[in-house]
C-alpha cells in the first residue's frame, strides 16, 4: 500500500472520528445546544426576542420538555406583555414508531399558555410579526399548474402520519387590548381542552390534520368564553351572537389558516364591546 493512499485512509479514519466525537457530544449537549437556539438563534430569526428557561430533551426516552417559553411582542406594541408564553409545554414519544410511516405520540401537555392580542393603528401584533418575517421573500409565482398540485397531493398523502394519545391544553388566557377597550388589556380565561385518540380511528392523520383538529378544539373554547363574555359586559344578545358566529365560521371554514381563524375569533371581541356601546 503506498504512503499516499496510507495518508488518506487515515484522513478518512481521522475525520470519521471527529464526526463521530462531535454526534456523541451533540448528544449529551442537547439541552444546552437547544436553549441556546431559542435564547440567542431564534431572536435574530424572528426579530423579537424569546426566551426559555430549562429544556429537558431525552432522545432515548422520547421525551421533549420544555417550561417558561415566551415569545416578546414585536417593537411598536406593549414591552412588558409577551406575545405568547407557555408556563410548560411537554411531549412523550413513541420513538421506536420514528422509523414507522405512523410516529405516535403519546402525550402533550400545554400549561398556562398565554397570548397577547394587541390591536394599533388597525394592525395586531399577530400580523406585524407576521409581515416582518415575510419581508424580503420572493413574490408568489402564480397560480400552480395541475401537475404540480397533483404532484403535492401525492406527496402530502405519502407523507407520515401521527396517531396522538392525548392533547391536553390547560389554564390558557388571552389579553386583548384595542381601541375598543381604550387600549387596555381584557384577559379571557379559556376553558381547558383535553383530546384523546387523534388519528386512532384511521390508521393516523397527516400532522397538519392533525394540528387543525387541535386548533379547531381551542377555538371552540374560544368561542365559548367570547360567548359568556358578553353577559360580563352587559353587550345585548345580538352582540354576543355575532361574537359567536365569528368564531364558528372562522372553524367551518376548516382552520386553513389559523393565524385568520384566531384572529377572527378574537376580533370578535371587539363586536361585544361595541355592541354595549350602542
Amino acid at each position: 500500500m503506498s504512503t499516499v493512499l496510507k495518508r488518506i485512509i487515515k484522513a478518512c479514519f481521522g475525520l470519521i472520528l471527529v464526526l463521530v466525537i462531535l454526534l456523541i457530544a451533540a448528544f449529551f449537549c442537547i439541552n444546552t445546544i437547544v436553549k441556546q437556539s431559542i435564547n440567542t438563534g431564534a431572536p435574530k430569526l424572528l426579530g423579537v426576542n424569546t426566551h426559555v428557561d430549562m429544556v429537558n430533551i431525552k432522545p432515548l426516552s422520547g421525551i421533549i420538555h420544555l417550561k417558561n417559553l415566551t415569545l416578546a411582542n414585536p417593537e411598536g406594541y406593549t414591552k412588558d406583555k409577551c406575545l405568547f408564553a407557555v408556563n410548560e409545554f411537554y411531549v412523550s414519544i413513541n420513538m421506536a414508531s420514528i422509523f414507522s410511516d405512523t410516529i405516535k405520540i403519546h402525550k402533550i401537555l400545554i400549561n398556562a399558555p398565554g397570548c397577547t392580542y394587541e390591536i394599533k393603528n388597525g394592525t395586531s401584533n399577530i400580523d406585524a410579526l407576521i409581515a416582518k418575517l415575510n419581508k424580503g421573500k420572493s413574490a408568489p409565482q402564480g397560480k400552480k399548474t395541475e401537475p404540480q398540485a397533483s404532484q403535492q397531493r401525492q406527496e402530502k398523502k405519502a407523507g407520515k402520519k401521527v396517531i396522538i394519545d392525548e392533547v391536553s391544553i390547560n389554564d390558557t388566557k388571552l389579553a386583548y387590548s384595542s381601541t375598543v377597550t381604550a387600549g387596555q388589556f381584557l384577559t379571557i380565561p379559556i376553558v381547558s381542552i383535553t383530546l384523546k385518540d387523534i388519528g386512532k380511528k384511521n390508521g393516523g392523520e397527516t400532522l397538519g390534520d392533525a394540528l387543525t383538529q387541535i386548533m379547531n378544539a381551542l377555538l371552540n373554547s374560544i368561542n365559548s368564553a367570547i360567548s359568556g363574555l358578553g353577559d360580563l359586559v352587559g353587550s345585548t344578545a345580538k352582540g354576543a351572537t355575532d361574537a359567536a358566529k365569528a368564531s364558528s365560521d372562522a372553524l367551518n371554514a376548516g382552520v386553513k389558516d389559523t393565524t385568520k381563524a384566531a384572529g377572527a375569533a378574537l376580533d370578535s371581541v371587539g363586536g361585544l364591546f361595541k355592541s354595549k356601546k350602542k
